[in-house]
């Protein structure tokens, strides 16, 4: 599969059927819509980010261990070390304390609040049925691809300990019959999975009464994926719907949430970009978030010594080569020009961390590479993408004996 002639597919179809109904007789109006169109405005170039690799953290076993996790979460949870901003997330979600985990797509921000749930319903009495747990999505299509990771846990649990799982969960969206919603109201599970316009319903009509009451009596965890996509009205409706049910529950919630980014400000310092992040939480989630509360990704270099200074001439020889995409590992960590797009196109060394570079699309990219290498920039768009190709062959060859993707795009 070629990501870019799919693209190129997909705009070519829509510039088409954009350009069928345009007849403009007027020739100053004709040429400047013409213009506009010619600038690709209405179909800007794909910007591409490159996805690195994940500091590990400590082992799973010391994790459990110094932190009195319930030994029975290893079930759940099939993984070596953790990712060191999961470990961080779930010592102080395990500790009692709220949360915001701001990382990468991909990067396993939904395993830290899972495992803080799992480990408090293991530890406390998971035979009583009552909502335990809320968990909010910003579309159903999340709810469903989450639902199916948590069976999938359910499994090992199941599959290592030959008993079956004590938790239980459902999603509760529009997506239910009502046969379905009166099966969930009846047996209360520890975990419903939802979004906030299902929330407000769930707080307000009368057939969700025994619903309602349960999450009043007995919600420990309230939680909110892709919290950025919160803003504005939708922003402020959220923040009064968390207040309303924070001040109907019995127990002191422990509120967390996760956002592969809240802060786009190339400027700002890390500790800056935590500030800001923990006053908007703050606003959000009705209670005082700190720095230390706000957890982000810790990326590492995987293609050598990133401060390694790369020959132009030996860029050059890699951009005239053919590249081989039946070639293995070794072969793209020696690559020159996949060294050169981590340390300049990827991440970038600031306040002594790495971080990620902000999103360029291929033709700036190319743009960049022929300044160094005096290639021409549609040679160099062919061998990235060509690279890139090798990388994602790379990827699904080795995703089933990796506990974490090789990161390479």
């Amino acid at each position: 599969m070629n990501i870019f002639e799919i693209h190129k597919n997909i705009i070519d179809n829509y510039e088409s059927f954009i350009k069928s109904f345009i007849n403009i007789h007027n020739k100053k109006i004709h040429d400047k819509i013409q213009e506009e169109l010619n600038s690709k405005k209405l179909w800007p170039d794909p910007l591409i980010q490159f996805n690195p690799n994940y500091e590990t953290g400590e082992s799973f076993d010391n994790l459990v261990t110094k932190n009195n996790l319930n030994p029975e979460i290893k079930t759940f949870l099939e993984t070596i070390n953790y990712i060191k901003h999961q470990a961080e997330a779930i010592k102080l979600g395990t500790a009692g304390k709220d949360f915001i985990v701001t990382s990468g797509t991909g990067s396993g921000k939904s395993l830290t609040f899972l495992a803080t749930i799992f480990n408090r319903i293991l530890n406390n009495n998971p035979g009583k049925k009552g909502v335990r747990a809320i968990i909010v999505y910003p579309m159903n299509a999340l709810i469903n691809s989450q639902s199916i990771e948590i069976e999938k846990f359910r499994n090992n649990y199941k599959d290592s300990l030959n008993k079956d799982c004590p938790i239980n969960f459902a999603q509760y969206t529009g997506q239910e019959d009502e046969l379905e919603r009166n099966r969930i109201r009846e047996e209360l599970p520890h975990i419903i999975l939802t979004n906030y316009m299902m929330l407000e319903l769930i707080l307000t009509r009368s057939t969700e009464r025994s619903f309602r009451e349960s999450v009043f009596d007995d919600l420990e965890f309230l939680v909110f994926d892709e919290l950025h996509t919160y803003r504005g009205r939708q922003g402020s409706d959220v923040s009064m719907l968390i207040r309303r049910i924070k001040n109907n529950c019995s127990n002191k919630l422990i509120c967390m949430g996760t956002s592969a980014t809240m802060i786009s400000d190339e400027n700002s310092t890390t500790d800056e970009k935590k500030k800001i992040v923990a006053e908007v939480v703050s606003k959000i989630f009705g209670d005082k978030f700190d720095e230390s509360q706000i957890i982000n990704e810790y990326l590492t270099p995987s293609l050598g010594n990133f401060k390694e200074e790369l020959n132009p001439e030996e860029i050059k020889k890699c951009l005239v080569a053919d590249i081989n995409i039946s070639d293995g590992e070794k072969e793209f960590e020696n690559n020159c020009l996949a060294k050169w797009i981590e340390r300049k196109i990827a991440l970038e060394l600031k306040d002594k961390i790495y971080v990620r570079r902000k999103p360029l699309n291929l033709e700036s990219i190319s743009k960049e590479l022929e300044l160094i290498s005096g290639i021409e920039k549609e040679s160099c768009k062919i061998k990235i993408s060509e690279l890139l190709k090798w990388a994602s062959v790379l990827n699904l060859r080795e995703n089933k004996s990796r506990t974490q993707p090789y990161d390479r795009s």
